[in-house]
């Protein structure tokens, strides 16, 4: 995992814990913390919307495919551990 984020699955999971442990959801400390609603992505969100912002793209598509696979896992990880909101 790339050094810039490997932190990121610990400081998710430990906001994710007090956030239940003060009875929220995902979104309900989302909006407390001023971040919108749209900015909450599932994995299958941000692979779709890759995908369609790629059929635009001029050259070789390769490494931005391998790109997409990896942002997607990422967050697929995430969604893992903290479970999926409605």
């Amino acid at each position: 995992m790339n050094k810039s984020i490997s932190n990121l699955p610990a400081l998710v999971s430990a906001l994710t814990r007090r956030a239940r442990a003060m009875g929220l959801t995902d979104v309900e400390w989302a909006t407390r913390a001023g971040v919108r609603k749209e900015t909450l992505i599932t994995a299958e969100a941000l692979r779709r919307r890759a995908e369609d912002a790629l059929v635009a793209y001029v050259g070789d598509t390769i490494r931005t495919q391998g790109s997409i696979e990896i942002a997607t896992k990422v967050v697929a990880d995430i969604e893992t551990r903290i479970g999926k909101e409605p």
